[in-house]
């Protein structure tokens, strides 16, 4: 009886921490796709394909041409890419990445 109760209590303890954690990674990953949103919008990607911020390019049927332009950008860049990059050209990469956001840090907000 004493280890029924036992396992009873560890499941119970699962089931309570496992939505937390769902909802901590859920968290996490929306914080990564908002910032890799921001690098897109950064580089000039949504001006250049007409998406305005607070624009619904998955619901609005109007904006999807807008999203399907960013993705065909994104596809023909990414298929110029070299299957595995060298180390060389990541930080050739890296460097031009560190160089705009310091450029980005240095400009004054309104």
């Amino acid at each position: 009886m004493f280890e029924i109760n036992r396992l009873v209590s560890k499941k119970a303890i699962v089931t309570y921490k496992k939505p937390l954690a769902d909802k901590s990674l859920r968290r996490a990953r929306t914080r990564t796709l908002i910032q890799a949103g921001s690098i897109l919008s950064l580089l000039g990607f949504f001006s250049l394909c007409g998406i305005e911020e607070g624009e619904d390019l998955q619901l609005d049927f109007e904006k999807r041409d807008k999203s399907a332009i960013l993705l065909g950008i994104l596809l023909e860049a990414f298929e110029r890419l070299p299957v595995e990059p060298k180390l060389e050209q990541l930080e050739h990469w890296k460097n031009i990445g560190i160089r705009l956001m310091k450029m980005r840090k240095s400009k004054p907000t309104r």
